[in-house]
């Protein structure tokens, strides 16, 4: 993983793909090619062009996270709208939290308490 994210690194190879596990390539990712300023975790991307072909959807998912904060999420949304705007040259991408657990006590917190973070963001 260390090597196929080092060539990423150097402009050798355009990206990274691996069927290990997502942890070790979360954490090896963030000491490798490092993280924007003011990011604590990094999120997986996945492009859902199934949604539009001219207008694609991107959900970043803190699956590989263990009991993310509010914080967490609203930098995850921070990260989906700036990838969202340099892939698709919109400035002003929608964003949104999706929760697909609702039964108490399942899953991480609550995604509803970074909604009103995710309002804030720039």
């Amino acid at each position: 993983m260390r090597v196929g994210m080092k060539l990423v690194r150097e402009h050798k190879a355009a990206a990274f793909v691996t069927a290990g596990n997502t942890g070790a390539a979360m954490a090896t990712a963030k000491m490798v090619l490092g993280a924007l300023a003011g990011v604590d975790r990094p999120a997986l991307a996945v492009v859902l062009r199934r949604w539009s072909k001219a207008n694609p959807a991107f959900c970043l998912t803190s699956v590989a996270n263990v009991d993310c904060k509010p914080a967490n999420l609203e930098q995850f949304a921070v990260m989906g709208e700036l990838y969202a705007q340099e892939r698709t040259q919109d400035e002003r991408p929608r964003r949104g939290v999706l929760s697909i657990g609702e039964e108490e006590g399942q899953g991480q917190r609550p995604p509803g308490e970074a909604f009103p973070c995710s309002s804030a963001c720039p």
